[in-house]
């Protein structure tokens, strides 16, 4: 109940609103099968959450015998029944009222028994005095915000003469009525439990206004009666639990690979999370729509069961038809699009909530519109790259060909068997290769000849008839019986007149035969000394024809004679 006049009323629309979680979309009827108000109970965690029972015993003469051992037996069942976390304080009262100490209930609840006498022997019934030590405990501090009063008696108010509550209504009646209205609890609920027909019971609503007065009950019957505020109680912390789940109900939360959409199809994870922290969602009929044909969009999942605290993954396929490619070297194409998502939803609680607790559970579902981007290249760079990348292949493979067979330079001497005279062949005028014919060679095979380099060696290849010889420059050899020579072809130059032949790199000439004169005696002239001059090379000595055998080299050809 609640503590104004019209608190019993406003609670429960108030409780009701609580549980009336704006939705998005429309609810549907819940796939998995209902909760239990247990299991609803097990999972909002009422037991960890505290609640103050307040339980004002009549303990006067007319309680006695078999109505107060009803009352201490069905108190045993109701004490045992709550939550440990659960405070109890237990008033009782005759002529004057007595307060308890308030006691958690814990593992041990029929302690909580101890705060009543062994018998009801009071003299007078003063029910004012009871409601004042009600709301002292009501409004002490420190107490759980959920209370609930049980007002157990059989007679009707008869308090003593020195009572402050002489008369059922009066200022005093009044003063408490109004502190119990200033109080701002999350529910406080009281219930008037009549054990008999003419009963002070109903003066509870005098001071907590909406107490309900609960059907008379015998002794037998106080247990079952008592289940009432109890149930209630219970549903006051469920109420508790869930009253921070208002607004909230299914997050989307969108792969961040929507911003970088590829051509072609994009495997993605959609993200379901419950923003509730206790109400679990059953989403159906799941779907993703895309605002432009040419991105379209589906879900692999279409319908699932969303916990708190758990996250749920549903695959999305994007499929993106950025449209056909060119042949020019770039041409990016830029899509985005807006992907909407819909569904149904409702908790496996929310028939439960509805009958037991007359409470309505739908979600707010959020995120529900995510923009996605991507850029193609519809350009076909590629070729371009594999051209210039085979120009490059081809320039590098045509350097080294022009490498390893250079321009051929120097000049080939070619002394066939019985030739009158050598030939020669001015190699830098062929070329790279060349092939030389009879009239340059004297051979009726025609013989190619060509540059090779491997490293920095530089050599000239022969090949005719099947046959190879590699060449040296400075260096002959022989093919097919003809004789070839690879030099620089540079002739030197002849000696300074009046001087002797300086040395050479040619063979030394026979030594002079001396042919006796005559008259007069052969005067035999040393050879004169060269000049002097820095040293250089000799350059290679020309061909000598060939000398007759009575040719002979003499040394003053004019005082010479033969014999």
């Amino acid at each position: 109940m609640t503590t104004r006049p019209t608190m019993s009323a406003r609670l429960a629309a108030a409780a009701a609103a609580t549980f009336t979680l704006l939705a998005t979309v429309p609810a549907t009827t819940a796939h998995a099968d209902p909760a239990t108000l247990a299991e609803i109970e097990a999972a909002a965690g009422v037991d960890d959450i505290p609640s103050h029972y307040v339980i004002v015993a009549d303990t006067s003469r007319s309680m006695a015998g078999e109505r107060y051992d009803g009352l201490k037996s069905s108190l045993r069942t109701f004490f045992a029944a709550l939550a440990p976390a659960d405070t109890v304080t237990v008033i009782t009262f005759d002529e004057n009222a007595r307060t308890a100490e308030p006691r958690q209930v814990g593992r041990t609840p029929e302690a909580l028994l101890d705060a009543l006498p062994d018998a009801a022997e009071g003299g007078a019934t003063d029910i004012g005095a009871a409601l004042e030590a009600a709301t002292g405990a009501v409004t002490a501090a420190g107490r759980p915000p959920i209370a609930t009063v049980v007002l157990v008696t059989d007679g009707t108010h008869e308090p003593p003469s020195n009572s402050p509550y002489p008369l059922t209504s009066g200022y005093n009646w009044d003063e408490l009525r109004k502190r119990v209205s200033q109080l701002r609890m999350e529910s406080l609920r009281a219930y008037a439990l009549p054990l008999g027909d003419a009963t002070g019971a109903p003066l509870l609503s005098s001071v907590f206004t909406g107490a309900q007065t609960l059907d008379s009950a015998s002794a037998g019957e106080i247990a079952r009666v008592l289940e009432t505020p109890k149930r209630e109680a219970v549903a006051a912390k469920v109420r508790t639990a869930l009253a921070g789940e208002s607004g909230r109900g299914v997050e989307v939360v969108w792969p961040a690979g929507l911003s970088r959409l590829k051509p072609g199809e994009n495997r993605l994870t959609l993200t379901l999370r419950a923003t509730t922290q206790r109400i679990p969602w059953r989403l159906d009929r799941m779907t993703v729509t895309s605002d432009d044909p040419a991105i379209r969009v589906r879900l692999e999942t279409v319908a699932t069961d969303v916990v708190p605290g758990r996250d749920v993954t549903v695959p999305l396929v994007v499929d993106w038809d950025p449209g056909p490619r060119g042949y020019v070297y770039r041409d990016r194409v830029t899509g985005g699009t807006t992907l909407r998502m819909t569904m149904t939803a409702a908790s496996p609680w929310a028939e439960t909530l509805s009958t037991e607790l007359g409470l309505t559970a739908s979600p707010a579902l959020t995120g529900l519109e995510q923009r996605g981007t991507g850029t193609a290249e519809r350009g076909r760079p590629e070729l371009y790259h594999l051209g210039v990348g085979l120009l490059l292949l081809v320039t590098a493979l045509l350097a080294i060909a022009l490498y390893r067979r250079p321009r051929m330079t120097g000049v080939l001497t070619v002394t066939a068997p019985g030739a009158a005279a050598s030939r020669t062949v001015q190699l830098r005028e062929l070329g790279r290769a060349a092939e030389l014919r009879k009239n340059r060679t004297g051979e009726d095979e025609p013989v190619r000849v060509r540059m090779s380099r491997s490293g920095r060696a530089t050599r000239l290849r022969l090949s005719a008839g099947g046959q190879r010889r590699l060449l040296e420059f400075g260096t002959d050899v022989t093919l097919r019986s003809v004789r070839y020579e690879w030099s620089s072809g540079h002739t030197p130059a002849p000696p300074a007149p009046g001087r002797g032949m300086a040395s050479m790199s040619a063979p030394a000439p026979a030594p002079p035969v001396v042919v006796t004169p005559a008259t007069p005696p052969p005067v035999v002239v040393p050879p004169v000394a060269p000049a002097a001059r820095p040293p250089q090379a000799a350059p290679p000595a020309p061909p000598q024809p060939p000398q007759s055998d009575d040719e002979l080299p003499v040394i003053n050809q004019r005082a010479a004679r033969i014999d």
